[in-house]
């Protein structure tokens, strides 16, 4: 079997609004592999919230999105 490595890259990481998500961004792109079972073209979105009623609000303090490409994983923000 052929293993592949993974790599992965946030993009314009300053757009951000809030620091938990540079922090939890910069943390999934160091530990990459839990991505490792994605197969190409696997787009996940991921939003973050400051409490269960902003929750029920649908209205996330920031928000951002895994792509799995052939050249990787790639981290943004929207």
């Amino acid at each position: 079997m052929v293993e592949k490595e993974l790599l992965s890259q946030i993009t314009d990481i300053n757009e951000y609004k809030t620091e938990i998500a540079k922090n939890y961004t910069a943390f999934l792109a160091q530990y990459h592999e839990i991505f490792s079972d994605l197969i190409n073209g696997s787009n996940f979105d991921f939003a973050i919230y400051d409490s269960f009623g902003a929750y029920d609000d649908e209205s996330p303090v920031d928000i951002f999105n895994v792509l799995c490409n052939r050249h990787g994983i790639e981290i943004k923000p929207g």
